[in-house]
């Protein structure tokens, strides 16, 4: 049956404790359309003299209602947006970079902000903000120039693989000084240009004392 999304309220069997996935079945097929569910304190009676819980639909929060949040909070400093998740039963993710840092306290303010700005009552959420890890691949511009000095380790698209420190970080390309082998088997330094649409991944090589 098609879910009918004006009714507000269905009263199942109580099997869970805070949480549950109610199924609807689409057109007859065997198709699910999940959506979150929310259990409240209201109870009706259920069979057997048993007590059932109401639930109450809980519309998924989109992630651009999330994402001009979280710009409108970053604007003016030097921090933004890597990333943005919204799962099933409305599990949120932030995952943010920055051209210096990122504090814990960075992290704390931006999840305050969105919480203040949606209604629990009307859609229940679970908030994560994270940094973007030292260790994940390079994919932002903006990544690139604030790890200037480091040493990369590029994959090319035709899955060539470039170590050396990064030296600039241009409009359309980052330049390297890579390690290369002459002919003689010696290792050398040399200029390597590699256009950002030419890059499959890069990574920071990181060094531990």
């Amino acid at each position: 049956m098609t879910p009918d999304y004006n009714h507000k309220f269905y009263d199942i069997p109580i099997f869970m404790k805070d949480k549950a996935i109610f199924i609807f079945e689409k057109n007859s097929t065997f198709v699910p359309e999940i959506v979150s569910c929310v259990v409240h304190s209201i109870h009706v009676k259920g069979q057997r003299g048993q007590k059932s819980p109401i639930l109450l639909l809980n519309r998924m929060i989109k992630k651009e209602q999330i994402a001009e949040i979280a710009e409108k909070h970053l604007q003016g400093t030097d921090k933004y947006l890597i990333n943005i998740s919204v799962k099933p039963g409305n599990k949120i993710t932030l995952v943010i970079d920055s051209d210096t840092s990122v504090m814990i306290d960075d992290c704390s303010r931006l999840s305050k902000a969105v919480e203040a700005s949606l209604n629990r009552d009307l859609e229940d959420f679970e908030l994560n903000v994270t940094s973007y890890g030292a260790d994940k691949p390079l994919i932002n511009k903006r990544q690139f120039t604030k790890n200037i000095g480091r040493q990369l380790v590029i994959t090319t698209k035709d899955e060539k693989k470039i170590k050396g420190k990064l030296v600039t970080a241009g409009e359309n390309f980052v330049t390297l000084e890579a390690i290369v082998n002459t002919k003689q088997k010696e290792k050398t330094t040399q200029t390597v240009e590699i256009e950002y649409n030419n890059i499959e991944q890069a990574k920071i090589i990181l060094a531990f004392k």
